[in-house]
């Protein structure tokens, strides 16, 4: 539990935000540290999307949560605060189409069933940790600063997109970013390098856009596949902002038949 994240939440350094999981009262129960947090009745995207979407959700739907915590991540870094622990386990619904990022006292999915699940090789829980940013993977005494954020951003939007990271240890992470960044666009299963993109994956598995728990074959906007490789730019200066990614154009052509389509998704979970 980050201790620092909730002080700045208890001492106000970071107002209430309709896009942010709150935590609405620090106490002691029996010589433990205690938080009490809104009720959020629909639980984690996480555990949503490995019932229902193994192969991940369609890119309207993923556009409409990445934006909505967009505006809580970019609300917490104009207070000069980071968070350090973005993922699909970080996000909560609420009925009504209420999407929050959480603190780490609030990632919690209420029971460990999906630690070791199929959507991914290494484990969901901690993937903050081995799926962070290149600087600080590298130099765990580095200063993590918000385009740390930003990169665990891009990371979640590929969570999205296929249903977890189905990659078999760090290097073939690095290796999907850095043909992601190369081409400029996500791996899909129609391309004339497809194999070397398959040796990257668990073998466990098998074929990375095969079955239910493989890449199912997708096809995404050139928008989107543009602002997550901007996302997961190498270096740390050529990451965009959250205020700049707002104001990509994937973000700002969003209609409310996006919304509406969310929101229908949700009603038949």
């Amino acid at each position: 539990m980050n201790l620092r994240l909730i002080q700045v939440d208890e001492f106000g350094l970071i107002p209430h935000h309709p896009n942010i999981l709150v935590i609405r009262k620090p106490f002691i129960n029996k010589g433990f540290f205690s938080v009490l947090l809104p009720h959020m009745e629909q639980g984690s995207l996480q555990s949503i999307m490995l019932k229902r979407f193994p192969n991940g959700f369609p890119e309207g739907c993923i556009l409409v949560v990445l934006r909505e915590i967009l505006m809580g991540l970019y609300f917490i870094h104009n207070h000069g605060q980071v968070h350090r622990e973005i993922s699909v386990g970080a996000i909560f619904l609420k009925r009504g189409s209420k999407i929050k990022l959480a603190y780490s006292p609030s990632v919690y999915n209420g029971t460990d069933i999906y630690e070791g699940s199929t959507s991914s090789c290494l484990p969901m829980s901690t993937i903050c940790d081995w799926a962070s940013a290149p600087e600080v993977y590298q130099d765990d005494k580095c200063e993590y600063t918000p385009k740390a954020d930003i990169w665990l951003f891009g990371i979640t939007a590929l969570e999205l997109a296929y249903g977890g990271l189905k990659v078999k240890d760090r290097k073939a992470l690095d290796s999907m970013v850095k043909n992601i960044n190369r081409r400029k666009r996500l791996p899909r299963r129609d391309q004339d390098e497809s194999e070397k993109w398959e040796k990257n994956l668990c073998s466990s598995v098998g074929n990375w856009f095969s079955g239910v728990v493989g890449f199912k074959k997708r096809v995404f906007s050139k928008a989107f596949e543009d602002m997550v490789a901007k996302c997961l730019a190498l270096d740390p200066e050529k990451r965009p902002t959250a205020g700049e990614i707002l104001q990509h154009n994937v973000f700002t052509t969003l209609t409310i038949e996006d919304f509406t389509s969310f929101e229908d998704l949700l009603n038949n979970i």
